[in-house]
């Protein structure tokens, strides 16, 4: 997630890089397939920016997309632009909700520069409130359950913890050895939150003290996401092009923190970019380098494999019932389909950075040079 300081036409190629991490062992032969879909998406050739990353609200009806500089907040029945928030330093590299739905959080800032955290009325559209500190991109957020606290992680190695909101105050936690990249928290309240990173591992942190209680540190490379399927289990992604489940349990006779592994999948060639669930947490879907698109049961059965982009996809996420799937990456267009049957059901482009409409004229892809960077998602 490296940006360039540099002139708008660099920029634009430095934002569409690529780093991939060579994932080993074959994929398992999939329940279902779509074919890459035909290359007639619009894309307009002065759009600086992929997707980095994109969620949509707790209850649904609106999707939080984040690009170069902006994060747009669109009606998913209309796609209907209701909001943007011009404030993003940078890539809009992650997004968060609070449970209500009222408030977004924001991750960005420039490589090793500076990280930002952006506390943004979403409704409104007023101006955020900017928590900084960190000392490089903020590359995942998340709330607590009752919306009170944040957890940002950053490409500096460390996590910090704000639970004074909105002010900026926070405690840094500094046990990781490399950029750390997904944060979540348990839909049980009294359970250890996460972390994960480039160090090959996930940390879990208790909510009162902060003090790490488990490491796992069995992946075969770097953490890029985290998401619990339930109170205690969770599954996480790695630029090995694997997805894992693990989980954490607290041992009364012991007085601690214990931790377990018990399932990985091939998911992605090049590495698994981003993973969500749905709010019933028994549908997992990711996205990775390789431009598919996979969905698995909570216990780790493959359901179905789409290509709905011919490019690497940075960000999905999943509708509560499971039915629709909304992504983006590379290429800068926003997808929403069925994951009943893969079909695309809708395309949108961004409005160009210069401007807030939409050219109606479609055009072709343009290809962009890749650069290599130390990145999370290797954009």
């Amino acid at each position: 997630m490296r940006a360039s300081r540099c002139t708008p036409a660099l920029l634009a190629a430095t934002w569409f890089a690529v780093s991939c991490a060579t994932a080993t062992g074959a994929a398992p032969k999939p329940v279902a397939t779509t074919p890459p879909v035909p290359v007639t998406a619009p894309v307009v050739h002065y759009r600086l920016s992929a997707v980095f990353s994109v969620k949509l609200s707790p209850r649904g009806g609106r999707l939080a997309v984040g690009v170069f500089h902006r994060v747009l907040v669109y009606d998913t029945a209309t796609w209907k632009l209701l909001s943007v928030c011009t404030s993003v330093s940078g890539g809009a590299r992650a997004i968060a909700f609070t449970p209500d739905g009222k408030t977004i959080a924001i991750g960005c800032g420039l490589p090793d520069r500076d990280g930002e955290a952006l506390i943004w009325d979403g409704v409104t559209g007023h101006k955020p409130t900017v928590l900084k500190g960190a000392d490089d991109v903020i590359e995942a957020l998340a709330f607590s359950n009752d919306g009170k606290t944040l957890v940002t992680a950053s490409d500096d190695h460390d996590v910090r913890v704000y639970q004074n909101l909105p002010s900026a105050k926070n405690t840094m936690l500094t046990e990781h050895n490399d950029q750390v990249q997904a944060v979540a928290f348990s839909p049980n309240a009294g359970i250890p939150f996460l972390s994960g990173g480039r160090d090959h591992m996930v940390k879990a942190w208790d909510q009162k003290t902060l003090h790490s209680v488990a490491n796992l540190d069995q992946y075969g490379d770097g953490v890029t996401c985290v998401q619990f399927i339930n109170d205690t289990q969770f599954v996480a992604g790695s630029l090995d092009g694997h997805i894992y489940w693990a989980g954490i349990g607290y041992d009364n006779r012991d007085k601690d923190w214990g931790s377990y592994f018990f399932r990985d999948e091939f998911a992605d060639d090049g590495g698994v970019n981003d993973l969500a669930v749905t709010g019933n947490r028994q549908i997992i879907l990711t996205c990775g380098m390789d431009g598919a698109e996979t969905m698995w049961q909570a216990d780790g059965r493959q359901l179905r494999v789409d290509h709905i982009s011919h490019y690497p996809f940075y960000g999905v996420d999943i509708s509560s019932d499971g039915k629709t799937a909304y992504g983006g990456g590379r290429d800068g267009m926003i997808y929403q389909w069925n994951t009943g049957n893969g079909s695309v059901e809708h395309i949108q482009a961004p409005p160009p950075l210069r401007g807030l409409v939409a050219p109606q004229k479609r055009l072709a892809f343009h290809k962009v040079k890749p650069l290599t960077h130390r990145t999370k998602h290797t954009k």
